[in-house]
């Protein structure tokens, strides 16, 4: 019997429909906005938001190396669910292995999966990925998921 690993598992709401929030996630001009830590800038070097379509995507924090990531959209189900498979890359968009990008102890690839739910006032938003909840808590990654996804709400109501 295979037991799997936990994973993160996210679930938050929004007051915008299903339709906003997913063009949030799949519009460069929104996602320079939210996707990324507060006080960290992104940059989308590259964004084809359909079924095997690549997002390609540069963090970078004061004090800190910037962080480039391949995204590979694996599903893509308007408004109702997304998914991508994720990686390090280098600047060309070209995957690495977590090592050389300095993460050793991170996937080399992990999936992401988002499904938004229409719900009363708004969307349920539930996100999971392929690594183990506590590993991304103790990296910091699961709180940079709940940090982006304030900024995704301030996003939301602006527009």
């Amino acid at each position: 019997m295979l037991i799997r690993e936990e994973q993160v598992r996210i679930v938050r709401h929004f007051t915008a429909s299903p339709e906003q929030v997913f063009a949030a996630w799949t519009d460069a001009g929104r996602l320079v906005r939210w996707f990324a830590p507060a006080n960290c800038e992104l940059a989308v070097l590259r964004c084809d938001p359909r079924l095997g379509g690549e997002l390609v995507t540069s963090t970078s924090a004061p004090g800190f190396p910037s962080c480039t990531c391949l995204a590979t959209f694996t599903e893509f189900d308007p408004p109702h669910r997304l998914a991508f498979s994720w990686s390090f890359c280098d600047e060309n968009g070209r995957a690495v292995t977590a090592a050389a990008a300095g993460r050793p102890e991170w996937p080399d690839k992990t999936v992401v999966t988002v499904k938004f739910k229409v719900v009363e006032g708004g969307t349920e938003m539930e996100l999971s990925q392929t690594v183990s909840a506590t590993l991304a808590e103790d990296t910091g990654a699961a709180p940079s998921w709940r940090m982006m996804f304030d900024r995704l709400a301030q996003e939301l109501e602006l527009s």
